[in-house]
């Protein structure tokens, strides 16, 4: 089993970090896909990569659609640490988790690495907990996807708010086009929508204001509704002891809380029982 992490890189400046483990990686724009980027930079299934010796090999896939690994066009090309993928205007760094690293060197006994995790970084800490077939439940902190309501407009006159306002609004209208399609899109469009009547306030568009203010209540409310949804059917499925539905589900809130980070409980908490769950279904399969 391979263990990495990507940090990717987003055209519009804002960065990310996904831990990933498994035999086959897939990045695109498809529901199903490991690394899941936006349908208007990457294909359904855009690039595969596989686990190969030591590392990854990754394989273009889409037909027509071109990535570069380090600046270079390619169809199939072996990843070294710190190699960076490109597919459309997102770049993601390849990097092999500490975890991954530590086990080429000695495997601790698993009671020995479980003690270890509380003092090793949190990716040690959810590498442990994966491998163990036992379940525990969430914990009682659940944060939201959501934070407090964006209110301020990052502009120095009129003109360039009112200029920034209708970007953000485009911007937003979009993503909230896509949102049952790309889950994050949804988190995205309510900052946006905040934002632009920000913007329009600032710019002295009492109008527009309203208009994008109220969509941005609307949308808050409806990802919140859809997060406690996607919670709901998790404990569930849970219950019943049905992996593949409570390992979709632990994709969706994953994607929806992607604004936080691993050391949040709640978000360790699922990326420990993605792996236990991902490797209970590679089994049955």
């Amino acid at each position: 089993m391979h263990a990495c992490y990507f940090e990717i890189k987003y055209e519009t400046g804002k960065r990310e970090r996904i831990e990933v483990e498994g035999e086959r990686i897939l990045l695109g724009s498809g529901a199903h896909c490991d690394l899941r980027l936006a349908p208007e930079h990457a294909a359904w299934e855009h690039v595969v990569l596989t686990a190969e010796g030591d590392g990854l090999v990754a394989r273009l896939l889409a037909r027509g659609a071109s990535a570069t690994v380090d600046g270079e066009g390619f169809r199939e090309c072996r990843l070294a640490d710190g190699s960076r993928i490109r597919i459309g205007d997102i770049e993601l760094v390849y990097h092999v988790s500490a975890a991954a690293a530590g086990a080429k060197k000695k495997k601790a006994p698993s009671f020995a690495l479980l003690l270890a995790g509380l003092f090793v970084p949190a990716v040690l800490f959810v590498a442990a907990h994966a491998r163990s077939s036992d379940g525990f439940g969430p914990p009682d902190n659940v944060p939201s996807p959501l934070g407090d309501v964006q209110s301020q407009c990052q502009a120095e006159t009129r003109e360039q708010a009112l200029a920034l306002a209708r970007e953000k609004d485009a911007s937003a209208q979009a993503k909230r086009q896509r949102w049952k399609f790309h889950t994050r899109d949804g988190v995205e469009a309510v900052i946006l929508f905040e934002v632009a009547a920000a913007c329009h306030a600032a710019g002295g568009d009492a109008e527009g204001a309203a208009a994008s203010g109220l969509l941005a209540r609307a949308m808050r409310a409806g990802v919140l509704q859809e997060f406690q949804i996607y919670r709901v059917r998790l404990e569930r499925a849970l219950e019943r002891d049905d992996a593949r539905v409570a390992l979709a589900q632990i994709k969706f809130l994953r994607e929806m809380l992607f604004t936080k980070d691993i050391e949040d409980e709640y978000v360790r908490w699922l990326t420990i029982m993605q792996r236990k769950l991902e490797a209970r279904v590679s089994r049955e399969a």
